[in-house]
């Protein structure tokens, strides 16, 4: 458990906390105007923290440790292993509040669909860092929110829901070949 506090402190843990502080806000904000809390605003709020934590994915001691012997994979892994369940619990309290904030909860994304969110954003950072270096994972984050926006617009605008939303609608099949995406790309020598 040595590479725990250096894990820690290489992790870019403050998207994920202003994401979720800000959904806070959000919820008191909608309580305090009386308005209902819908499926949009669960929707963002939930997603919003996701992409939070895929932007802990930022390496910017990547080079530094690159020529270490430890694996990418095994360095992906342990920053995983901190930053999932940081979000599990963020979420998970966001919606706890919601629900004893107001009388009725729209349905929000089910948590295989944020996984699903969550693992193509780790799949292309994985992918994506060798070739354009530690600007990969603020270029994935980037490309998240784009996907999230134009789904909510696409999806106000009425078109199919596999069309806007892929993520949400096969939630399964996205993590399964996100996974396998960011494995081959960390093992076959991609920098995470």
């Amino acid at each position: 458990m040595d590479w725990w506090r250096p894990t820690g402190r290489a992790i870019r843990w403050s998207p994920v906390v202003s994401a979720t502080c800000l959904a806070m806000v959000t919820l008191v904000v909608v309580r305090l105007r009386g308005d209902r809390l819908d499926q949009l605003a669960q929707i963002i709020i939930t997603t919003t923290i996701v992409i939070g934590a895929v932007s802990g994915l930022h390496d910017p001691g990547r080079d530094v440790v690159h020529p270490l012997p430890v694996s990418t994979l095994r360095r992906l892994g342990q920053r995983l292993a901190m930053l999932i369940p940081a979000v599990v619990l963020a979420v998970s309290t966001v919606r706890l509040v919601a629900g004893l904030m107001f009388a009725s909860v729209a349905p929000a994304p089910g948590g295989v669909a944020l996984a699903a969110l969550g693992a193509v954003g780790v799949a292309a950072t994985v992918a994506l860092t060798r070739r354009v270096g530690t600007r990969a994972n603020d270029l994935v984050v980037f490309g998240l929110l784009a996907w999230v926006v134009g789904g909510i617009s696409l999806g106000q605008a009425e078109t199919p829901t596999w069309v806007n939303m892929t993520w949400s609608r096969w939630p399964v099949l996205m993590v399964v070949a996100a996974t396998l995406i960011a494995v081959v790309a960390a093992t076959r020598g991609a920098e995470a």
